[in-house]
């Protein structure tokens, strides 16, 4: 990891993120913003570029790194 982290800078960053997000028990408790774009068309010839973002309709509850010690109600 540290040769991959001295040659990826960058990566610092996220490092520092991952060291206090919250980790959770389900994925319907994280948002998810797609990369990748679509181009729908319609029966009329016209195309809209569209992408998938997700927002998670549950309470973010966070798990321990033993899981069994985490609490969800």
């Amino acid at each position: 990891m540290k040769s991959f982290v001295g040659a990826h800078p960058e990566f610092e960053a996220f490092g520092d993120w991952a060291k206090t997000a919250p980790w959770t028990a389900s994925y319907a408790e994280v948002a998810f913003n797609s990369l990748n774009a679509f181009v729908f068309t319609d029966g009329s010839g016209v195309e809209r570029a569209v992408r998938w973002s997700w927002r998670p309709q549950t309470e973010v509850v966070p798990i321990t790194a033993d899981p069994t010690t985490s609490k969800k109600t």
